[in-house]
C-alpha cells in the first residue's frame, strides 16, 4: 500500500510540473529524458569532441571550402549517448551528423545525411 501511495505521489508531482510555467531563460536546460532527445550542453564533457568529429567528417566526405555557418545540437541518452547535429555550411549545404558515444567513451559516426545544398 505505501508503495501505491509513492507512485501515486510521483505521477501527481509530475503532472502540476507539466502545467507549470516554462523556466526562465537564464534557468539551466531541463533533465535528460532517456530514450528521448534534448538539446545538448556545449560545456558537457565529451561534447566538444563530439563536435570536433561531426566537422571533420563533413570535409572528410565532401571536401570543400565551405565553413560552418550554424549549428544546432540534441543528445539523446541511450546505451551511451546520440549526439544529433544539424550543421549549416556558408552556401547551401547543410548536413545531418549523429555521433554515438559508446560507454567507454569511444565516438563513431552513425548517421551522415546531406539535407540539402548542391
Amino acid at each position: 500500500m505505501r508503495i501505491a501511495t509513492l507512485l501515486i505521489s510521483a505521477c501527481l508531482a509530475g503532472v502540476s510540473a507539466c502545467t507549470s510555467a516554462p523556466p526562465a531563460a537564464d534557468a539551466p536546460p531541463p533533465p535528460m529524458i532517456v530514450g528521448g532527445y534534448a538539446p545538448a550542453d556545449a560545456n558537457a564533457p565529451g561534447y566538444k569532441e563530439a563536435e570536433a568529429l561531426a566537422i571533420a567528417e563533413i570535409y572528410t566526405r565532401e571536401p570543400q571550402r565551405g565553413l560552418v555557418e550554424s549549428k544546432s545540437t540534441q543528445v539523446q541518452v541511450v546505451a551511451g549517448l546520440n549526439y544529433l547535429f544539424d550543421i549549416k555550411m556558408t552556401g547551401a549545404n547543410r548536413y545531418t551528423i549523429r555521433i554515438y558515444r559508446d560507454l567507454q567513451g569511444a565516438l563513431t559516426v552513425s548517421e551522415f545525411t546531406k539535407t540539402g545544398g548542391s
